[in-house]
């Protein structure tokens, strides 16, 4: 088995190419590869990116930031589709549209679900999460609260099940310099990654890695998050990574662990925390929040009794 590697990677970024959007593409790709990124993907706004390329040092996969119109344009709530190669019209159904992204082998994530703008119709119910053909959602984007879009995960998490899972993400959301940085997804990788490789191989690894949940979401924080087995029992493992530029030497971070609709199970005061399952929690995620706010979220392991 080739050794994992771990990709800094931008799942939600716009370009002059987006109405919004203030930077040209290239200038994009550049400020994000200075700020050590390995792939970002292009969502601009009702506008597909058509091709994955490596840039300058950097992988760039395509993808859209989809208007799920209601009742008329410019309304309704964000889908983005990452992955995607073709678009689909704007005033297509939100089924329609998760549909093509499911059958041209996208991934969809929902953007910023607890935003309320756009008149109220931005945010995401909890129905619509728990939609099947939805893949990833985004906990942390800067247009709508943190801790709103991780309860609407929780409760997402507790309708769809262990056999539906929903990947949490975090994400820049960026349409300035400025912008660029403030969160992001760490991908584990198992093969071999070399940008000499074909663009769309690369973007594979990446795509079957996040469809797996293989990555953690971060605002900076690092973490090790495992499960681990000792003769008939079970526990969960997370082991925060002090920061090279620690902004509190000596202060430690905050671990979590939450079970099945952001229920609290354990909270620690330290670099490490274990948590012995009992097989009642339905699910056990973890949270690592450090001194200066820096944090980062396990994905969800499920719990059969």
């Amino acid at each position: 088995m080739n050794r994992v590697r771990w990709l800094k990677g931008q799942l939600h970024v716009h370009t002059s190419r987006s109405f919004d959007g203030r930077v040209p593409p290239e200038d994009m790709f550049a400020a994000y590869r200075l700020r050590g990124f390995d792939f970002l993907c292009v969502t601009d706004h009702d506008r597909v990116w058509e091709r994955a390329a490596v840039v300058d040092g950097i992988l760039v996969v395509p993808g859209e930031e989809s208007t799920l119109v209601r009742p008329f344009p410019p309304l309704g709530r964000h889908l983005v589709r990452l992955f995607t190669t073709e678009p689909v019209p704007l005033l297509a159904s939100a089924h329609r549209k998760l549909e093509a992204t499911r059958r041209q082998g996208a991934l969809a994530m929902a953007a910023h679900p607890a935003w309320d703008g756009n008149f109220g119709t931005g945010r995401w119910r909890i129905e619509a999460l728990a939609d099947p053909l939805l893949d990833l959602v985004e906990i942390v984007n800067h247009h709508s609260r943190t801790g709103a879009n991780v309860a609407l995960w929780d409760e997402a998490l507790a309708r769809r099940g262990p056999a539906l899972p929903l990947w949490a993400t975090a994400v820049d959301d960026s349409h300035r310099p400025e912008q660029v940085g403030r969160a992001w997804v760490w991908v584990a990788v198992e093969q071999t990654w070399d940008l000499s490789l074909p663009a769309a191989r690369l973007a594979g690894m990446v795509r079957e890695a996040l469809r797996r949940g293989a990555f953690y979401p971060s605002t900076g924080a690092r973490a090790i998050f495992r499960w681990e087995r000792d003769g008939g029992r079970s526990r969960v493992v997370v082991e925060a990574v002090p920061p090279e530029d620690e902004a509190a030497p000596g202060v430690p971070p905050r671990i979590r662990l939450m079970g099945k609709g952001g229920r609290l199970l354990v909270q620690v005061e330290g670099r490490r925390a274990s948590y012995a399952v009992r097989g009642d929690e339905g699910y056990v995620r973890a949270e690592v929040i450090e001194p200066d706010g820096r944090a980062a979220w396990s994905q969800p392991w499920w719990i059969e009794a």
